[in-house]
C-alpha cells in the first residue's frame, strides 16, 4: 500500500510505499540506479527494518536477491522478508524513465501482499473483517460485548485452541483476564502491563514453535501451548489490553496471516475506547461526583423499581435515611474541604457495612439513603443501628474530625399495603429520621405501617 512519496533529485529516481521503507530502500534504490542498463542487483540483505502499521520491526531480509535486466518495460518482481514475525511478502515493481527533460530516471513502487494466500482465502478473510466492522457499532454500549465479538471473530480467522483478551480495569497495575473462548484450555498469566512483553514494547509477540525460540516467560512451563501469538490493543498512547491466542500445534500462526489480526486488534481499540467513554458517561450520570455512590436521580429511580417489583411479586423492602448530625458546624469549624473529605469518608464507612444487594446513595448534601431489598423492619433498624454505631466509632476522638455521627430513620414497604407508594415510604423514613434527631441525635428511629392500617403508623427511637 503506498502512503508517502520520498524524491531524490540528486540520485535521479522517485521511491514510493511505506514511509519507513522510504528511508530503508534509500541506499538499495541508489545502488540499482547507479549500476547501469543490465544485470542490475537489488541487494536485499542490506534492508535491516520494515514498517508494520505504523510500528518499526527489526528484522533481516534474509531472502530475494533479485537479478533483473532494465529496459522499456516495467520489472515486476516478489520477493519474501523474514522478520521476528514470520515471512512477509512484497512486490517490487521498477520503471525506468528513459526520455523527456526530467531528471528523474526511474520510479520504484514497493507493495506489501497479504501473504502466499489464495483468492478464494483472501476473499473469506475479508468478508470475516468486513462483518466484524459492522457488528461492532451494534455492541458499542458494552466493552465485554465487543470483546466476546473480537473472541468470536478471531476463532474464525485462526481457528486456535484458546483466545484470551486481557483488559486493563485499573489502569497499567493490573492487567486482567477480561473474555475467554475456552475456559478449560490454559493461558498465559501476565500481572501487569510490564509482565507482558507484547504490551510493555507495543508490538506484537508470536512464537511459532516452543522448541526452537524464545518463549515468553508468563507461559506455563508443563502442558504449554506448541505456538502463540499476542497482539496489544492499543489507540494512539492508551494501552487497553492484550489479545492473547494459542495452538497446541506449531506454526499455527502463519506469517501472512499477522495483517489480519493487526486489523482485528486496531478495530478492537477504536470500539472498545468508544464504549469505554459511553460507559465513563453513563457511570458519571447516576454517580455522585463528591463520594462516588449512586446520585439522588438514580436511587430514586431504583427505588420505584423496587417498589414496583415488590408489589407485584408480593416482597417487602426497608428503606433507611441518614443525615449527618451537626454538620453546618462541622464546615463552618474545620472548612468545606474538611467537610468534604468527611462526607467522602462516611460514604467509604457506610458503603462498607451493607450488602451487595442493598443500593447505597447520596441524596442531599449530607443525607444518605440506602434501599434494602427482601428486608423487614426489625432487620432495617439493626442495619441502621449497625450503621450508627460503625460511623461514631470510625470518627472517634482519636481522629483529626472526631465526634461525627448520624441519625437514621427506617420504614418498611410490605405488599399487603395497597396504597402506599414509594414516595410515602420516603417521606415516612424521612419523618422518622428527624425524630431521631429531636431525640437527642445518634440515634435511629422506625416507622412500621402495620398491616391493619398502614396510614396510622407509629414512631419507634432507640
Amino acid at each position: 500500500m503506498q502512503s508517502e512519496i520520498g524524491l531524490a533529485s540528486k540520485s535521479g529516481f522517485i521511491l514510493l510505499g511505506e514511509n519507513s521503507l522510504v528511508k530503508t530502500l534509500n541506499d538499495a534504490a541508489r545502488e540499482m540506479l547507479g549500476l547501469g542498463e543490465v544485470n542490475i542487483e537489488l541487494p536485499l540483505g542490506k534492508l535491516t527494518s520494515i514498517c508494520l502499521d505504523s510500528q518499526l520491526l527489526e528484522g533481516f531480509f534474509s531472502t530475494g536477491v533479485t537479478d533483473a535486466v532494465i529496459s522499456n518495460k516495467t520489472i515486476d518482481k516478489r520477493y519474501s522478508v523474514q522478520s521476528q514475525y514470520g515471512k512477509r511478502y512484497f512486490y517490487i515493481v521498477y520503471t525506468p524513465v528513459d526520455k523527456g527533460p526530467t531528471p528523474i530516471r526511474g520510479v520504484i513502487l514497493i507493495n506489501e501482499l497479504p501473504g502466499l494466500m489464495t483468492h478464494d482465502e483472501h476473499m473469506a478473510t475479508e468478508d470475516i473483517l468486513d462483518k466484524l466492522s459492522t457488528e461492532l457499532p451494534y455492541r458499542a454500549e458494552s466493552e465485554a460485548s465487543i470483546r466476546e465479538a473480537i473472541v468470536a471473530a478471531l476463532k474464525r480467522l485462526f481457528k486456535p485452541d484458546q483466545v484470551v483478551i486481557y483488559s486493563m480495569p485499573k489502569g497499567p497495575s493490573v492487567l486482567a483476564p477480561a473474555t475467554q473462548l475456552n475456559t478449560h484450555e490454559g493461558r498465559c498469566s501476565p500481572t501487569d502491563m510490564e509482565s507482558c512483553p507484547a504490551l510493555a514494547r507495543g508490538s506484537m509477540f508470536m512464537v511459532n514453535d516452543r522448541s526452537n525460540e524464545m518463549n515468553c516467560p508468563k507461559q506455563p512451563e508443563v502442558n504449554s501451548p506448541q505456538s502463540y501469538i499476542c497482539m496489544p490493543i492499543t489507540a494512539g498512547d492508551i494501552k487497553l489490553g492484550v489479545i492473547y491466542m494459542h495452538s497446541r500445534k506449531p506454526n499455527a500462526f502463519p506469517g501472512e496471516m499477522t495483517w489480519a489480526l493487526v486489523k482485528v486488534a486496531q478495530k478492537a481499540a477504536v470500539s472498545l475506547l468508544n464504549a469505554k467513554k459511553f460507559e465513563d458517561a453513563q457511570a458519571q450520570a447516576i454517580t455522585d461526583y463528591l463520594t462516588g455512590i449512586y446520585n439522588r436521580r438514580f436511587f430514586m429511580e431504583t427505588l420505584e423499581k423496587t417498589h414496583a417489583i415488590s408489589k407485584r411479586h408480593n416482597n417487602f423492602y426497608s428503606l433507611i435515611l441518614i443525615d449527618v448530625d451537626h454538620f453546618k458546624y462541622l464546615n463552618d469549624s474545620h472548612g468545606h474541604l474538611t467537610g468534604d473529605q468527611s462526607l467522602k469518608d462516611i460514604a467509604n464507612v457506610l458503603k462498607k457495612s451493607i450488602r451487595s444487594s442493598d443500593t447505597l446513595g447520596r441524596i442531599g448534601g449530607d443525607e444518605f439513603a440506602i434501599l434494602l431489598p427482601q428486608t423487614g423492619i426489625e432487620a432495617g433498624v439493626q442495619v441502621a443501628e449497625k450503621l450508627r454505631i460503625a460511623i461514631e466509632s470510625s470518627f472517634s476522638r482519636g481522629n483529626e474530625v472526631s465526634g461525627i455521627t448520624i441519625s437514621a430513620g427506617v420504614s418498611t414497604y410490605r405488599s399487603t399495603y395497597t396504597d402506599v407508594t414509594a414516595e410515602t415510604v420516603f417521606s415516612t423514613a424521612d419523618k422518622a429520621m428527624y425524630e431521631a434527631k429531636r431525640s437527642g441525635r445518634n440515634a435511629v428511629a422506625s416507622v412500621d405501617f402495620g398491616v391493619a392500617n398502614p396510614r396510622n403508623a407509629e414512631t419507634n427511637v432507640t
